[in-house]
């Protein structure tokens, strides 16, 4: 198998301009407005409401507390993506066995599987790996 992508962890930071309500029935409540982590609000993101909202929060019109920048990091695995040696279509790698359409099948490093009629009781509940074949 011919490895079109490689496995990978992608890391992806968003930085919000908090603001919440004095109130203390809405304690926890508030608003929080896309921005960069100095602060600087990315006002192409927001729709009208948006945009209105926050210009009420920095004037003082809506009774709220500014709180500062708060960071938030996404974290996700994007899976290998190799291409079948039988008939080249693209097969994502994402588990134990990845099968292609065409029936071959792929452990998640890309390497072709033997037939699963020769596993026998080597998969099952105890979760063993399929065997790879012999090269």
């Amino acid at each position: 198998m011919e490895l079109l992508s490689e496995r990978r962890e992608v890391v992806v930071s968003h930085h919000f301009l908090i603001f919440t309500w004095r109130d203390p029935e809405r304690v926890g409540a508030g608003f929080a407005f896309p921005c960069t982590a100095t602060g600087v609000v990315l006002v192409d993101e927001l729709d009208e409401l948006g945009r209105g909202n926050l210009a009420r929060c920095q004037s003082g019109a809506l009774p709220v507390v500014a709180q500062g920048v708060r960071g938030q990091s996404e974290h996700h695995v994007e899976v290998a993506v190799g291409r079948c040696i039988e008939c080249w279509r693209p097969i994502r790698l994402e588990g134990p066995v990845n099968t292609c359409p065409c029936g071959r099948e792929y452990d998640l490093l890309g390497r072709q599987l033997a037939a699963q009629v020769g596993w026998g009781d080597l998969v099952g509940a105890g979760g063993a790996a399929p065997p790879t074949p012999a090269t």
